[in-house]
């Protein structure tokens, strides 16, 4: 009987640590499950993080682009408004030679599509000659095409420009707004 104990109790032994073996096993492997689970965890933040620094640096480009393209804008519309200026003094000195030839405001508004009181302020800054460019351009609203008058009529052809169809501002503002829809339209 003793004989039949000893292998018993072997194969209780070997029970025993087959089942630990299988149990070490298996929780080897959950551990590398585990393991690999944190290696692919941290692949998928390290791609998150370099995605989210290539952003960065992008926002950061656009936003450097953006303001060297709103400086280039602002000094585009300073050498425009400059320039309108120049146009504008010519066109003033035209209409004030036009003046001390004989023609009154309100002939010259009329050949020119303009209010006489453009044509008198225009009369003025030539007679005057110390405004500056851009103050003559600030005063004077935006530049409108010259319109000639209709002999069989008498009054001026319509202009074909979007800019002559839009009625004459009486304020500065209302230049500037009318300025923009001009240039919106074009």
């Amino acid at each position: 009987m003793a004989e039949d104990k000893a292998p018993g109790r072997r194969r209780r032994q070997s029970a025993g640590e087959d089942e630990l073996r299988a149990l070490l096993a298996a929780r080897d492997k959950l551990d590398a499950d585990k393991a690999e689970r944190e290696r692919r965890e941290n692949d998928a933040l390290a791609a998150y993080a370099a995605a989210a620094a290539r952003r960065k640096t992008i926002d950061e480009e656009v936003t450097a682009k953006v303001a060297g393209l709103e400086r280039e804008i602002a000094a585009a519309r300073a050498s425009g408004q400059a320039r309108q200026a120049e146009v504008d003094a010519e066109q003033a000195k035209a209409v004030a030679e036009l003046s001390q030839l004989g023609r009154s405001a309100d002939q010259l508004g009329q050949l020119f599509g303009v209010p006489a009181k453009r044509i008198r302020r225009m009369i003025q800054e030539a007679s005057a000659g110390t405004k500056s460019p851009t103050a003559a351009a600030k005063s004077s609203g935006p530049a409108r095409p010259e319109r000639v008058a209709d002999p069989a009529v008498g009054k001026p052809d319509q202009a074909t420009t979007p800019e002559a169809s839009t009625p004459e501002p009486t304020d500065t503002r209302a230049a500037e707004e009318t300025a923009v829809q001009v240039e919106g339209a074009s």
